[in-house]
């Protein structure tokens, strides 16, 4: 084990080696062809399966000489027809692919099996369009496992970009994919990949510590001393059970503090069209730090541009995982045993500017000042000024040294205004040669906007103002596509209240006059900015609808075409206001109350306060009481709009949001392949759970223990749950946060209050309560920064959303004293809402003023996010409160957070695999008994020599006899360096059939390479032959040349020696 680093010696049981081989021999379907293809060193344990698999069939095995190497291979697939099998890595055979003309491809092989790496679909174009009847196997397996542990057929119609996973279990052999605490992870999560079965082996020779660190108790085993090999790679399983290969745990790299796998980076370069093969590592520049290199070979020789990749990744890719350089390769450097060797790539020297953009020379001296810092901070030889910043290599930690490094020149600008002019010809205008300061807030009305705006105005309107960041996110999604219903809220109750219908249009025309928010419309095209108009007047459309002679049947038919018809009736952003009433008389008691209201101008609060206040204000008109005076309200919306703009400048909020976002990585959620694609015009759907009270009780005595609010517990679970999705103890997600003025009134005033912004926490360990105190350190941390605009912190994140997840607390106390009171009842019977955003994933916890219970509502992107995997997360959410409520001080990361079906699912039917062994002989006594039955059939050829089953069986004997007269038995072990000639299948049937264990030794390795294994190995009598006999050590193991001592093994007998007595 270990074909690029320091080798080490893994002991492989027969029953491990015979289980493997005899599934190999049954599912590569080696009963037919004209045998495999040997063109891979005996070293290598990819080349076991070509060895001895055909042999337990009686296949005929064609050895390519050593010398010959790849090409040998693509001559002799060339000459011949109709192998059984051929066996190579995915970087042998793109070597294939180049050597070996399309049109000889047909008929040539009937099972390719690919192993040792990543396998794309580009490299198998060539078989699919010309050998179509070929069946390929990507087969995957650790040396530590015997070979091959998981196998996946893939597909004739499989799509050019889709990903090839490594399938399933073989035979009697266990997959688990654990986290750090070894819990099974959520399908879909990238996991350490841990082995368990037949397949297993005994560990490493002579390293007892590193055998106790790699092979661990099973802890799924029904049997006691099971073990489980820990591999070191990192998977996933996906919906339908196949695995996923993402990587080696030691290829990840970390990145200004963000764990990158460059396999996900090569899976994304590979699927340009232009790149056949691609490596992505970590290198030091000049300044010390790591940068991601990607080395790319062309399809046609050509690479793309460093700009053009950059783009293409883009779209994929979060900006951390882009690489900063790109290096052309006319090949990639590879192992003796065809795997891709890293370690031998080039540096990859300077950056290259962007070739799409010819070179243009400063033209000034600011131009000039710029350029020498970009070609200083980004290692370029010269930089011109239509450059682009980020396609050189430049990101947000090079932009605030680009930003610090002017502003020591005299140059003032922010980092905010680099990634929105991201070439010099751009950023040089709007540099200053002085720090501006920060104008000061004022909230008068009409304050906000300039004069000659304000001289544009309407008569009846009383203030204006311009628009907050969300407020013109939101209305560009309105307009984006005016017939979707974007931040379009409809909710409705069946309640039971008294009802009297001009009382109730009272109520609402009092109240609108008193919230300027109600009164408000947009304008966007007629000013010098959009603006927010709010009228003197407007009135709140109320309709009114009875149902009273229906029978209750026709009126749910009744109500159900209404609720159609609302939540497809959009607001007109030119006309005030942005709520709608609806009352459906049911019965003399009761009617249907439906609220429509426009996001863009309310949060829920809003909402909430306006419903309590008309509610309370109709039923005290109702009993003919004095309503109390309402007297001017001393806050206004106006004023957070000052507020959020005086944050948007606030350079210290700036550095707080770029300090905090500086290197993370957007929690995603996996995207299921294979379910249907939703058919939904809003694309969006819900679903909820009740928690049960008592769980919701734990959880708030949790938070009092703790001394924060059940918001925050709730958040900590919000967290705990995205973490365990995405397999990385730190998560960045949305919460959605209220900037309310801290003044008079600012909790009466109505308008949208809302910013969303990002979460970044690394989960501690310890306990749940650990959990929440540092979730509860993040929020107080930020709560002064709340206000910065979303909008600002995303333009320097770049073009991906920061984060496609968000969580929100909602708790309305506002009408818990009117539902308290019963003079309002709402019949739980016909409640129902209907909402749409834009994020993939909303997280919504609601507690209920009647019931002080808490529900919690996913809201998502049915085109993002399939309905199984929804509800599971539901399910997640549940659990989390569970435990937290069950145990506070438990350990958080040790709680199995998977259903008992997920576990059922993973542990036992993916795992489904035992297979009764045909054979309790070893893999030497299984060929002997083919020897038996077909003697004169042909067993091997190579090097100009054939021999026959009968005659490989006897030279065989003959050796296994010579060797236990050398004292060779049982727990023996015998290297072998021998060249790819018949006499190599002699020599390892031979030690085999003595009982001995053999250690291939690759005859190219280099000579203290060599002696370190034979030393490590404990070996004391190597097999070779003359020709290698130089390249062995002098001193130390005994050597045996298989030609210039044939004459002393063939006078031994040719009768079967005594054959081993367990296969263990």
């Amino acid at each position: 084990s270990g074909s690029t680093g320091r080798p080490k010696a893994v002991m492989v049981p027969h029953r491990g080696l015979v289980n493997y081989l005899l599934w190999s021999a049954e599912e590569y379907r080696l009963d037919g062809g004209n045998g495999a293809v040997v063109h891979s060193p005996i070293s290598f344990d990819l080349t076991v399966t070509a060895l001895f698999a055909p042999l337990l069939r009686g296949q005929r095995l064609v050895l390519v000489p050593e010398e010959q190497g790849i090409e040998g291979l693509t001559l002799t697939l060339a000459e011949g027809s109709d192998f059984s099998l051929v066996k190579l890595t995915p970087s042998h055979l793109e070597v294939v692919n180049q050597l070996l003309a399309e049109d000889q491809a047909a008929g040539r092989i009937r099972t390719l099996v690919l192993g040792g790496e990543a396998l794309s679909q580009k490299s198998l174009a060539p078989w699919r369009r010309h050998s179509p009847a070929t069946r390929i196997i990507n087969e995957y397996g650790p040396t530590e496992t015997v070979v091959g542990c998981t196998y996946y057929e893939v597909p004739a119609e499989a799509e050019p970009s889709e990903s090839i996973p490594i399938g399933r279990p073989t035979a009697n052999t266990r997959i688990y994919l654990l986290d750090e605490s070894l819990q099974p992870v959520p399908v879909g999560v990238a996991g350490a990949l841990h082995v368990a079965g037949v397949g297993v082996t005994r560990g490493y020779l002579g390293r007892p510590v590193e055998t106790a660190r790699s092979f661990l108790p099973d802890p799924f085993a029904t049997a006691p001393g099971e073990r489980l090999y820990r591999t070191g790679d990192r998977a996933r399983f996906r919906p339908d059970g196949e695995l996923e290969f993402l990587g080696r745990e030691d290829h990840q790299v970390k990145i200004r503090g963000v764990r990158v796998e460059p396999g996900e980076i090569e899976a994304g370069l590979l699927e340009h069209p232009a790149i056949s093969e691609a490596v992505v590592v970590a290198r030091k520049d000049d300044l010390g730090e790591l940068r991601l290199a990607a080395y790319l070979v062309g399809k046609d020789g050509e690479v793309p541009s460093a700009g053009e990749l950059r783009r293409f990744l883009q779209e994929k890719l979060p900006e951390a995982m882009i690489p900063a350089l790109f290096t052309p390769l006319p090949q990639l450097p590879l192992t003796a045993n065809g795997k891709v060797d890293r370690s031998a790539l080039p540096a990859p020297g300077v950056a290259q500017v962007d070739l799409d953009v010819a070179y243009v020379a400063p033209r000034s001296a600011v131009e000039e000042i710029l350029a020498a810092i970009w070609a200083q901070i980004l290692g370029v030889e010269r930089v011109g000024i239509d450059d682009n910043f980020f396609s050189l290599g430049g990101d947000s930690l090079r932009s605030v040294r680009a930003v610090a490094l002017a502003k020591e020149r005299g140059l003032y600008a922010s980092i905010e205004q680099l990634f929105e002019h991201q070439t010099i010809r751009e950023l040089a205008p709007v540099m200053r040669t002085t720090e501006a300061a920060l104008p000061p807030v004022q909230t008068r009305p009409f304050s906000l906007i300039s004069e000659a705006d304000r001289a544009l105005l309407p008569e009846d309107v009383e203030d204006a103002y311009p628009l907050t960041t969300m407020q013109a996110g939101m209305l560009y999604h309105m307009q984006l596509n005016p017939d979707k219903p974007a931040y379009h809220n409809v909710n409705t109750w069946h309640l039971r209240a008294p009802f009297e219908r001009e009382v109730f249009l009272e109520a609402v025309k009092r109240v609108v006059a008193h919230h300027a928010v109600l009164r408000t419309y947009f304008d966007v095209v007629n000013y010098s900015e959009p603006l927010q108009l709010v009228c003197r007047e407007a009135e709140l459309p109320v309709t009114f609808v009875d149902l009273r002679d229906l029978d209750p049947e026709s009126q749910r038919a009744a109500l159900d075409e209404f609720w159609e018809r609302e939540c497809r009736e959009v607001f007109d952003i030119s006309r005030a206001p942005f709520l709608r009433f609806h009352i459906h008389r049911r019965t003399d008691e009761t009617f249907q109350f439906t609220l429509t209201e426009s996001h863009a101008v309310v949060d829920g609060w809003s909402t909430s306060s306006t419903l309590a206040e008309v509610f309370e204000l109709f039923l005290t008109l109702v009993k003919k009481k004095t309503p109390r005076i309402r007297r001017p309200l001393a806050s206004s919306f106006r004023e957070f709009v000052a507020m959020e703009r005086q944050a948007h400048d606030s350079e210290e909020s700036r550095r707080y949001w770029t300090d905090k976002l500086q290197g993370a990585t957007s929690t995603r959620l996996l995207r299921w392949p294979g379910y249907p694609q939703s058919d939904l015009d809003t694309d969006y759907k819900k679903i909820y759970i009740d928690f049960r009270p008592e769980v919701v009780e734990g959880v708030r005595r949790v938070s009092h223990s703790v001394a924060v609010p059940l918001k925050t517990a709730l958040l900590a679970s919000h967290l705990k749950v995205m973490s365990l999705v995405s397999g990385s103890p730190e998560v960045l997600t949305g919460i959605i946060t209220n900037g309310r003025p801290e003044q008079l009134d600012g909790d009466r005033i109505r308008g949208l209050f809302l910013n969303t912004v990002p979460v970044r926490v690394k989960l501690p360990a310890g306990s749940w309560t650990d959990l929440i105190r540092g979730t509860f350190d993040c929020e107080r941390e930020m709560m002064p920064h709340r206000r910065y605009p979303i909008s600002a912190m995303q333009k320097s994140w770049g073009r991906q959303p920061i984060f496609e997840t968000t969580f929100n607390y909602l708790n309305f106390h506002s009408v818990e004293a009117l539902l308290r009171s019963g003079e309002l009842e709402v019949l739980e019977d016909d409640e129902k809402d209907f909402s749409f955003t834009n994020f993939t994933l909303d997280v919504n916890y609601f507690l209920s003023p009647a019931t002080s219970n808490v529900r919690l509502t996913l809201e998502y992107d049915a085109k993002q996010i399939a309905d199984p995997q929804a509800l599971r997360l539901l399910g997640y959410f549940d659990r989390v409160l569970e435990a937290m409520a069950l145990d506070n001080l438990a350990p958080h990361y040790g709680s199995s957070l998977l259903s008992a079906g997920e576990r059922h699912l993973q542990q036992v039917e993916w795992n489904d695999t035992a297979t009764p062994m045909p054979s309790e002989k070893s893999v030497a006594w299984q060929i002997a008994e083919r020897a038996a039955a077909t003697p004169e059939a042909t067993a091997v050829m190579g090097g100009g020599e054939e021999l026959s089953y009968g005659e490989l069986h006897r030279r065989s004997n003959r050796l296994a006899h010579y060797l236990r007269s050398r004292g060779v038995g049982p727990e023996s072990l015998v290297g072998l360096c021998v060249g790819r000639t018949v006499d190599m299948v002699v020599a390892l049937l031979g030690v085999l059939k003595s009982g001995a264990a053999y250690l291939p030794l690759d005859p190219s390795y280099p000579e203290g390479r060599l002696r370190h294994m034979l030393e490590d190995g404990g070996v004391e009598l190597v097999l070779s032959q003359e020709t290698f006999r130089s390249r062995l050590p002098a001193d130390g193991a005994e050597i045996v040349l298989l030609d210039a001592d044939a004459a002393a093994i063939e006078a031994q007998s040719d009768a079967d020696p005594e054959p081993l007595a367990s296969l263990d």
